[in-house]
């Protein structure tokens, strides 16, 4: 192969792989930021320990 071949190619892989990120790799929930959540695409993002649903408490 040929150099300039092999930079098509890589940049090929780059462009699929940064559009497969774009896709699903940084999927915003709505009413929460991305930013300093802690979570990331494998583990959940921590929740409140005291969260009951069905308590009827506000807040």
């Amino acid at each position: 192969m040929k150099t300039t071949e092999i930079i098509l190619l890589v940049s090929l892989f780059l462009v699929a792989g940064l559009m497969l990120y774009k896709k699903y790799g940084s999927k915003k929930q709505p009413g929460k930021s991305t930013a300093g959540s802690g979570g990331n695409l494998f583990h959940a993002p921590a929740k409140d320990d005291d969260y009951e649903p069905y308590s009827g408490r506000k807040g």
